[in-house]
């Protein structure tokens, strides 16, 4: 039974210049659904837009957990075309096979895994991701996570709803590393990421291609006792994207300050550029 259970939310798609993330909400797709989550969001089954059957399996043994589906998709809706500074839509106008599978082994808090999606296109074309992912827990506080993924898409020879699909084959890369450390008084996340201007993700959600990141964010925490303020947090927040050919996206440097105080006051300070 692939009819949703209850409506979208409705989201505010004015001045938007990427693509609107909308929960999935069919229960075909929501079994074992934890499974596809991924640092990059290699696995987006709202992309299947109008499935006319499929096939799902999902388990466990001991420590390795997987699951993998197949549905055949009876097309309708849009196909995000990512870019740099925005992303497309084409109308998905015609019908195809996809099928998504993703195998997880558990070695203590950590993990290391692979991730693969694909879809035949009716007419002609083919779309392929698959790479692996991984999280590192030397302790509670710490984790390092990465992921690589390689992309591989002949396009539909349709122009007429897209220049870029004319039959031809894109390649590419999409990588991500990240680093985070959570203490009662310190907490850090840094993370970079690297997707190539080729790189499509079309069982994915992935609407921005073609660009670096780097971001960090630190704070440093006290907590007074008998005094107004019950928790001062003292923080920064920075990153910087630029385009392949070094034009800049997007920067930001800050520093401020987050306060909890008495009669359930909250106090932030920002400065910002």
């Amino acid at each position: 039974d692939f009819s949703q259970i209850e409506s979208d939310v409705a989201q505010i798609g004015v001045n938007e210049r990427f693509a609107l993330f909308y929960p999935e909400k069919r229960p075909f797709f929501l079994e074992g659904v934890d499974l596809f989550a991924t640092p990059f969001s290699a696995v987006y089954t709202r992309s299947v837009t109008s499935p006319s059957g499929g096939l799902r399996v999902t388990g466990r043994s001991r420590y390795t957990s997987f699951t993998a589906l197949g549905v055949h998709d009876r097309g309708g809706g849009t196909v995000i075309i990512p870019g740099p500074q925005g992303s497309a839509f084409v109308p998905q106008d015609y019908q195809s096979d996809v099928g998504i599978f993703r195998l997880r082994r558990d070695v203590g808090q950590s993990f290391v895994s692979v991730i693969g999606t694909g879809r035949l296109t009716d007419g002609g074309g083919y779309h392929a991701v698959i790479g692996p992912d991984f999280q590192w827990r030397p302790s509670n506080m710490d984790a390092v996570t990465a992921q690589a993924l390689w992309s591989s898409t002949q396009t539909p020879d349709r122009t007429d709803l897209t220049s870029e699909w004319n039959g031809q084959t894109l390649e590419d890369r999409a990588l991500l590393l990240r680093a985070s450390r959570n203490t009662p008084t310190v907490d850090l996340f840094v993370q970079g990421q690297d997707l190539g201007p080729d790189f499509r993700a079309d069982e994915g959600f992935i609407p921005q291609v073609g660009y670096r990141e780097g971001y960090f964010e630190a704070g440093y925490t006290i907590r007074p006792k008998d005094a107004f303020l019950s928790r001062l947090r003292l923080f920064t927040i920075d990153w910087y994207d630029a385009e392949y050919d070094g034009d800049l996206l997007s920067q930001r440097v800050s520093v401020g300050a987050g306060m909890d105080g008495l009669l359930n006051s909250f106090i932030r300070v920002e400065l910002n550029q």
